[in-house]
């Protein structure tokens, strides 16, 4: 779990921040699509991965998103949180893997609880009792 997140982190800083100068948007899709998609997917799994991820977000703010958006400063404090919201609010969706893994973790074994108590019990799936 560790190398995952060390090496997406070293991936982050080198080959999307280089990635980025030239192609911003290639690289903002295979961000949002892809890796971003791959830590929430651990996050959702694993209960309280986020301090894993703080190398993730390091790099995602000291190297990618300045390069995305062609600034030589650190983005962390001026436009982050910005960056946070959603494209509907003026934001480009990009969450912070520390943060959100204790809402993903919850939301995710909620979400499936029912499936795993029946899966337990070895009860009959029905759906339309699960749509109830």
């Amino acid at each position: 779990m560790i190398r995952l997140a060390k090496g997406e982190s070293q991936f982050l800083g080198e080959g999307m921040a280089r990635a980025s100068k030239k192609f911003p948007q290639t690289a903002y899709i295979a961000m949002k699509n892809s890796l971003q998609m791959e830590w929430q997917f651990v996050h959702r799994t694993v209960s309280d991965a986020g301090t894993l991820f703080d190398g993730v977000e390091e790099a995602l703010a000291s190297e990618f998103l300045p390069s995305l958006f062609g600034v030589d400063e650190d983005v962390r404090f001026k436009y982050r949180k910005l960056v946070e919201l959603p494209v509907r609010h003026g934001g480009l969706s990009l969450s912070n893997p520390t943060t959100n893994s204790k809402h993903c973790y919850k939301s995710s074994t909620l979400y499936c609880s029912h499936l795993l108590s029946d899966l337990r019990v070895r009860v009959q799936y029905s759906l339309v009792d699960y749509l109830k």
